[in-house]
């Protein structure tokens, strides 16, 4: 969650599409996917 916090306060508060786009990126490295392609998986 600390990285979180420092990624998303290096952005401004508005931001432009694209800001927005590389900040989600980034956020997105720390996500652990795991659960979502288990789910995704076993659903069927």
């Amino acid at each position: 969650m600390h990285l979180n916090k420092l990624i998303v306060s290096d952005f401004p508060k508005n931001t432009t599409i694209e800001q927005e786009l590389l900040k989600y990126r980034l956020l997105n490295i720390f996500y652990n996917h795991f659960w979502k392609n288990f789910y995704l998986k076993n659903s069927t």
